[in-house]
């Protein structure tokens, strides 16, 4: 009878049971207690399936993946090793050992590039994920490879969302860095057209780990523009709230007056700062309080206004452009916040996402919370008019030097004869 495969499909994509990261961090077995075949490590009494933490998730229609061709060869002798790892994935009984053994690394590979089973290609890709790296100082693991690209190339554009999911997981290993994989790339920017919100959204995180785009500062070289204007296409044509949430966070993120194509993306941002969804609100906020330039009156009535906004997603983005207000008005704006404990986070759902859940991004502004962010502007804005900082000690815990900092606050306000 063949097992049921709803916990191993929901550990073959990110963000259930545990994360490749989990797998490399968890207790109980090290890394070196893997060097065991992939066949032997079924029986292991002391390892836990890989799929034994994941969580169920709904059966899914299969789809079908192509072949990948690589050059890789494998004797005899890691070729079945390889046929044992596919066996133990369709059983559920795949060993974490196993994923984090760097000897399975080619082994996982030829599974990913190879097979024509969504199952086993998701689960390979996964095994991939701790097998190689791009940092040559770590050990027990395997060196990028061309092969290694072809195969997270050819599996981001999958048709079944848990392989294109893993491929997703595994693009940090090839766009970080200052000569990001083009191909690897430009593979990610077509998902930010696809039909499905939840693949432009985890292509539009995918993108940050662009550095040449993340950086919120000028850079040298055309990929900062490239990765701005394939983001700001996709946002313009984009109707659901949790698509833009997300995108206009990451363009606040890395967004600065002098960024390439800051005019559109403060006109996208104007759009959608009145927007009924609180989280596109707070983001459209987010974006013209880092990339409006001083000066600018709209983006100052635009600031001025989300400060008192009943969301505090808003009032927290807010924050972060109130240097553009004069100072007199900042400070009265600034100081109706310094109690403010609220949260600026904020999620929203109303998409699936690649496991096939009820997905949900979850975006934020500014510091943990509004009066952080307001207390941190004020102490920024006005050190040349007396107001200092005050010096915490090793035993200051957090909630006491939040309650020092407003203290040191009001009382220099106080001394500049406010009411």
């Amino acid at each position: 009878m063949r097992p049921t495969l709803a916990p191993l499909l929901a550990l073959a994509v990110a963000g259930c049971g545990l994360t490749a990261t989990a797998y490399a961090q968890a207790p109980g077995t090290p890394a070196s207690a893997a060097a065991a075949p992939a066949s032997a490590a079924a029986s292991a009494p002391a390892s836990a399936p890989a799929s034994a933490a994941a969580a169920p998730v709904g059966q899914r229609k299969l789809a079908a993946v192509d072949v990948v061709t690589i050059g890789l060869k494998l004797d005899a002798v890691d070729q079945a090793t390889a046929e044992d790892l596919g066996r133990l994935i369709k059983s559920g009984s795949l060993q974490r050992a196993d994923l984090r053994d760097a000897k399975n690394g080619p082994r996982f590979l030829h599974l990913a590039a190879r097979s024509k089973d969504p199952e086993v290609v998701a689960m390979a890709l996964k095994g991939l994920r701790t097998t190689y790296s791009n940092s040559a100082g770590r050990r027990k693991s395997n060196p990028i490879t061309d092969d290694f690209r072809k195969v997270v190339r050819g599996r981001l554009i999958a048709d079944d969302d848990r392989v294109l999911e893993a491929a997703f997981n595994l693009t940090n290993k090839l766009l970080t860095g200052n000569t990001p994989d083009a191909a690897t790339l430009d593979a990610v920017i077509k998902h930010l057209a696809d039909a499905s919100p939840g693949r432009r959204i985890r292509a539009i995180d995918a993108l940050v780990n662009v550095a040449d785009f993340q950086l919120d500062s000028p850079r040298k070289g055309p990929l900062k523009e490239k990765v701005t204007t394939a983001l700001l296409t996709a946002l313009e044509a984009a109707t659901e709230p949790a698509v833009l949430a997300s995108g206009l966070e990451t363009l606040g993120q890395v967004g600065f007056p002098e960024m390439p194509l800051a005019a559109r993306a403060l006109t996208l941002a104007n759009k959608h700062v009145a927007h009924g969804e609180p989280a596109v609100r707070g983001m459209a906020m987010l974006v013209i309080s880092r990339v409006a330039k001083n000066g600018d009156a709209a983006a100052l009535a635009t600031v001025t206004k989300g400060l008192s906004d009943p969301e505090a997603l808003v009032r927290g983005a807010a924050v972060l452009g109130a240097k553009r207000i004069p100072a007199d008005a900042r400070v009265e704006a600034l100081m109706k916040l310094v109690d403010d404990n609220a949260v600026p986070q904020r999620e929203v759902g109303g998409f699936t996402d690649l496991e096939g859940r009820p997905g949900s991004v979850r975006v934020r502004a500014g510091g943990s919370r509004v009066c952080v962010g307001a207390l941190d502007a004020l102490y920024d804005g006005f050190g040349s008019k007396g107001l200092k900082a005050p010096a915490a000690t090793g035993k200051t815990g957090t909630d006491a030097l939040l309650a020092l900092r407003r203290d040191t606050v009001k009382a220099w306000y106080a001394k500049q004869g406010k009411k």
